[in-house]
């Protein structure tokens, strides 16, 4: 039989001397100190392009191959085959193919690195053919934890917990989030505002002020032994996805972030 005895630990705490007869030791967990991330659902507009011209750190300018479908507005995303990655969304028309961005480049990007142009509303009509909004890949052997689901939405219309965001009776198909990660989890299915506080118990709503729009904000946290207790790892080729299968366009926005760090 197995002998079951006590732990006695003495230790220095803070400057403090801790006595441990039960078995368990207080300790502090230390953040990690890699990439924080904050990262938009986003949905790609059509085929990548590439990388005519090298970049250097705070360029606010790319010259790209084919600057089809790049317009005022666009999310736009650089990857590399290293790893390195760039979020940011274009500023004004082209000029040739030279796209403007809102934020400097914060890595050097060689010629032929690829770059996406992309929409973060997922206020679009998925009824008919579901679209598919999207984290990850960023590229290279990168891993990333995500630790918690953001979202906003939008509305003329007043909301409330029958109906998503202001569209009255709620949704038919429902959203879906999902990993895919060479198979497919499903990990809920949303089909009005109280199914979102149900899960993330973060939700409110905001009034018009006096005039604008209605608002409506949610925090599905999944970190932390007093959530779900873990993180959603993604790895090299997968995916955090957000499936719209229902008529989402009378939202007059509707964006959903991911946050988390980059694995050391």
């Amino acid at each position: 039989m197995t002998e079951l005895r006590r732990l006695h630990i003495e230790g220095v705490v803070s400057g403090e001397t801790a006595k441990v007869t039960n078995g368990g030791l207080d300790v502090n967990i230390q953040d990690q100190h890699s990439r924080a991330l904050d990262l938009k659902f986003i949905m790609a507009t059509g085929a990548p392009t590439a990388l005519t011209s090298p970049t250097a750190v705070d360029d606010l300018t790319i010259s790209v191959a084919d600057v089809t479908g790049f317009i005022d507005g666009t999310y736009v995303g650089v990857f590399d085959l290293g790893g390195a990655f760039y979020f940011g969304t274009q500023l004004g028309a082209t000029v040739g193919n030279v796209i403007t961005l809102d934020s400097p480049l914060d890595n050097v990007f060689s010629v032929g690195s690829s770059v996406i142009h992309a929409t973060a509303n997922l206020a679009v009509d998925g009824s008919t053919t579901s679209k598919i909004f999207q984290i990850g890949p960023v590229g290279g052997d990168v891993e990333i934890d995500i630790t918690r689901i953001l979202g906003y939405m939008q509305d003329g219309t007043v909301m409330e917990d029958s109906g998503f965001g202001g569209i009255a009776g709620g949704l038919t198909q429902g959203c879906v989030l999902r990993v895919s990660n060479g198979v497919k989890q499903n990990l809920w299915n949303v089909k009005t505002n109280g199914d979102l506080a149900l899960i993330g118990y973060d939700f409110t709503y905001t009034e018009k002020a006096p005039a604008g729009s209605y608002g409506a904000r949610f925090r599905i946290t999944y970190a932390g032994q007093d959530k779900h207790g873990v993180t959603l790892r993604l790895g090299s080729g997968d995916t955090l996805e957000f499936i719209v299968q229902d008529n989402l366009a009378a939202l007059e926005v509707f964006n959903i972030m991911a946050q988390g760090h980059q694995v050391e």
